[in-house]
């Protein structure tokens, strides 16, 4: 279903998250809106990242997506703070203390930062 059919549904009873739970419906939507997430909270990262899980659910509710979304908020208020690219790229970046031992991501959202990847060489 697009992002038009789910949204024409949010906050209806009995559904107040439209998203699918379906892992193999996951698209990119919920990624594609969620800059501004972390950009409103930076100054409150467990609220980035709990409203960043809430910004998914509006047009995918599947475990992976939800997390990516986590994951990837954390990523950019990390960013923002000034962190370096190498510690970035380092798997289980926190914004919080022990945020991910009280709230475990799935491990599959994680998945494409085991693999390294050098940058090419400048032409």
């Amino acid at each position: 279903m697009c992002v038009e059919g789910r949204l024409s549904c949010f906050g209806r009873p009995p559904c107040p998250v439209c998203g699918s739970i379906d892992p193999l419906a996951v698209g990119n939507g919920s990624i594609v809106r969620l800059a501004l997430v972390p950009l409103f909270f930076r100054q409150d990262p467990e609220a980035a990242t709990h409203c960043a899980a809430k910004s998914s659910k509006i047009t995918c509710s599947a475990t992976a997506a939800v997390d990516s979304c986590r994951y990837l908020a954390a990523l950019f208020l990390a960013f923002l703070a000034g962190t370096l690219k190498a510690d970035l790229l380092a798997l289980g970046i926190t914004p919080v203390p022990d945020l991910w031992r009280r709230e475990p991501l799935f491990r599959a959202s994680l998945r494409w930062q085991t693999r390294r990847r050098q940058a090419p060489a400048p032409a």
